[in-house]
């Protein structure tokens, strides 16, 4: 069987925090035989792809320790479990989100259309007052 759906539930768990040494502990295997899983063209055997599986869903939706394991996943562009409509589906794309920074000016206008006052902004931003009225002043914002 194609290994897709595999591969892909090892690095959906790499990217919450299990290192690939942690997961192949959990199920009696080498890190070295785990890693070869990996290429998501190739085979598996049915009942290698149970043995993921069944780990996959004892541990899809608790995060792991790692932070290096969530870091190198991110960097490798590899999905977490909760961006798979279907994991195994080889014409899906996962849903990761889009990673956007909020201006100054949008954190503030939204803020304040929340109802808060100017001091409990800056508590907020974590900023003094007088940080935040400078930066008021530099985008053209009128504080209250």
């Amino acid at each position: 069987m194609r290994s897709l759906g595999t591969a892909r539930r090892i690095k959906a768990l790499v990217a919450i925090g299990y290192t690939q040494a942690d997961i192949a502990e959990r199920i009696g295997w080498s890190p070295a035989t785990l890693s070869k899983l990996l290429d998501e063209d190739g085979l598996v055997s049915a009942r290698t792809a149970r043995t993921i599986d069944a780990l996959y869903r004892q541990l899809c939706m608790t995060p792991g320790p790692s932070g290096r394991a969530r870091q190198r996943a991110k960097k490798l562009g590899w999905a977490p479990p909760l961006a798979w409509d279907d994991i195994d589906d080889p014409d899906e794309t996962p849903n990761i989100g889009a990673e956007r920074r909020v201006s100054f000016a949008e954190r503030y206008t939204e803020m304040r259309e929340l109802g808060l006052a100017n001091h409990e902004i800056a508590a907020r931003m974590g900023i003094h007052q007088e940080s935040l009225e400078r930066q008021l002043h530099r985008y053209g914002l009128k504080g209250s």
